[in-house]
């Protein structure tokens, strides 16, 4: 597989990942945003290894974002969030 077609698979990974989390920001039940959050988790996990292993670091920010957007919201847990 050529680079620019893993760069693309990354990215679109990446996507999903931004996606699931915009998805369980907005979700009112704290079962159905802990499992967005655990989806994103292992989309982020996999994409970020795809990263590594073939060695595009051009997407080394956006993983870093994305992961620590994950860990906030992980953090606040079950708590409800405000409009």
């Amino acid at each position: 597989m050529h680079n620019q077609e893993l760069l693309f698979l990354v990215q679109r990974d990446l996507a999903g990942v931004k996606a699931t989390l915009d998805l369980a920001e907005e979700h009112p039940d704290p079962d159905g945003r802990s499992n967005l959050l655990h989806r994103a988790q292992m989309r982020l996990q996999s994409a970020k290894q795809a990263a590594e292993k073939h060695q595009i670091s051009d997407l080394q920010g956006e993983v870093l974002e994305l992961h620590q957007r994950l860990e906030n919201l992980q953090a606040a847990g079950t708590c409800t969030l405000t409009p």
